[in-house]
């Protein structure tokens, strides 16, 4: 099935695109989830105007307003689920995007629409990229290790971080062996975790002590996990924390 690439090109498709509301409409007829719902262009710009019949196909995913960006959900953070602003008659509005609402279209139907011309992702298409990246290339820890953080232990980790959310840019976590099923017999797994603030951050009394008293309580959350040796739970700054750390 061959696509006539210029007129793809000409119609400004390009990955992270913005469906306008009636063509979302349009193209997911019955299964149309509701008012303002949007779809987001996913395939790479590369594969958009590949000439011929190898590329027949194109991944869109279907964004539907959320009342408020959830920053455990923002920023790729979550593998299943992205938040983000889609920026709609120049006023960022809150939606969310399903790894499952993900659809499949042949590749020229971009050759009886456009993308919107009052909607676009602008700063939050990079994040959308490394969500797509995430969803196949993330980090696995062993079944083991995660045992030994206890039942429920991602609703009480969520529960230890939420409400210090605000203070920290990113979180790291290492543990070793990272790849390794130990038994009891064989040995803890060492753990460190850096809470990385901004530097700005750091200067604000608040975020400081704020900070701390979660790092305190995720210190102690792990020194209770049997099998869980804690080697170090710091709060950095982005301009302290390196990539070799």
């Amino acid at each position: 099935m061959a696509i006539d690439v210029a007129d793809s090109k000409n119609r400004g498709w390009y990955q992270g695109a913005v469906f306008s509301a009636d063509s979302t409409r349009a193209i997911l007829a019955e299964s149309y989830p509701g008012v303002d719902a949007r779809l987001v262009l996913a395939t790479h710009d590369c594969d958009l105007v590949h000439r011929g019949t190898q590329e027949p196909f194109i991944d869109v995913f279907v964004a539907t307003p959320v009342k408020h960006l959830s920053s455990t959900e923002s920023k790729a953070r979550n593998a299943r689920r992205l938040h983000t602003p889609i920026i709609i008659q120049g006023e960022p509005k809150n939606y969310e995007l399903k790894v499952w609402s993900r659809r499949t279209l042949r590749r020229d139907i971009l050759n009886s629409h456009k993308p919107a011309a009052d909607a676009e992702l602008r700063e939050s298409l990079p994040i959308l990229r490394s969500w797509l990246g995430k969803r196949y290339d993330r980090a696995a820890w062993p079944d083991a290790f995660n045992d030994r953080l206890g039942p429920d232990s991602h609703k009480k980790l969520r529960e230890l971080l939420g409400p210090s959310e605000h203070c920290f840019r990113e979180i790291f976590l290492s543990i070793e062996p990272a790849d390794s099923e130990l038994t009891i017999d064989e040995g803890s797994y060492v753990v460190r975790v850096a809470l990385i603030m901004s530097e700005a951050d750091t200067g604000r009394s608040e975020f400081v002590a704020e900070a701390q008293r979660c790092k305190d309580a995720l210190t102690h959350f792990l020194k209770l996990c049997s099998g869980i040796e804690v080697e170090l739970v710091e709060v950095m700054s982005d301009t302290d924390f390196t990539w070799a750390d």
